[in-house]
């Protein structure tokens, strides 16, 4: 797929925006309009017979003369910024699950699911003259765990753990990279008379 992005009215008028004095914001009359290439490629598999069923995700996306902002000193403590079209913004994501049912007769309609995805997105801008290129990397794990104790209760825990890392080549003194963990429980209780009682805890 492909789609254009037109610039805004702001970002065209070759107006200064004084709003904040520490950050003056001019536009640019010369921007081109951005254009994003955009594929996606997706495969599903379910098995009737034994309720197993996988899914595979992989999307790519590339912006063309993407608008970005162009930040510059203007004078002491005042920066100026301007919206300038840049090549070399780019992401790639692809996700991957998979499930299966329990065995047990007793549990039928239970069953345990993992998910793995990870991404890499590049982005891109100017900062005081400097080409400044933004790398974000991401990958998670997803476990679920989903039980129904003869259709009257059910029980969901779920576990996701992410590592993030984030770079840019000029200030990099904003790189970082961390761990995130959530864990999860959600509990439904089937009552008669179509009553339910819930509860979760994250």
């Amino acid at each position: 797929r492909g789609r254009s992005k037109q610039p805004t009215i702001i970002q065209l008028q070759d107006v200064q925006d004084v709003s904040n004095p520490l950050q003056v914001y001019t536009g640019n009359p010369l921007l081109d309009q951005e254009f994003n290439h955009s594929v996606s490629l997706n495969y599903t598999s379910f098995n009737k017979s034994n309720f197993k069923y996988a899914s595979y995700n992989l999307n790519l996306n590339a912006t063309d003369n993407k608008i970005v902002n162009s930040i510059d000193s203007a004078n002491r403590g005042v920066q100026s910024i301007i919206p300038i079209n840049m090549d070399g913004a780019y992401n790639i994501s692809s996700l991957a699950t998979f499930g299966f049912p329990f065995k047990n007769a007793k549990l039928a309609g239970s069953n345990i699911s993992f998910t793995s995805s990870v991404s890499y997105n590049r982005n891109i801008s100017r900062l005081y003259k400097k080409i400044n290129i933004g790398k974000t990397i991401t990958a998670s794990q997803h476990a679920g765990f989903n039980f129904n104790f003869n259709e009257k209760f059910d029980l969901s825990i779920n576990a996701n753990i992410a590592y993030n890392r984030v770079s840019y080549s000029v200030n990099t003194y904003l790189n970082d990279d961390y761990l995130t963990q959530t864990y999860s429980t959600n509990i439904i209780w089937f009552l008669p008379l179509h009553f339910n009682l819930s509860t979760e805890m994250e």
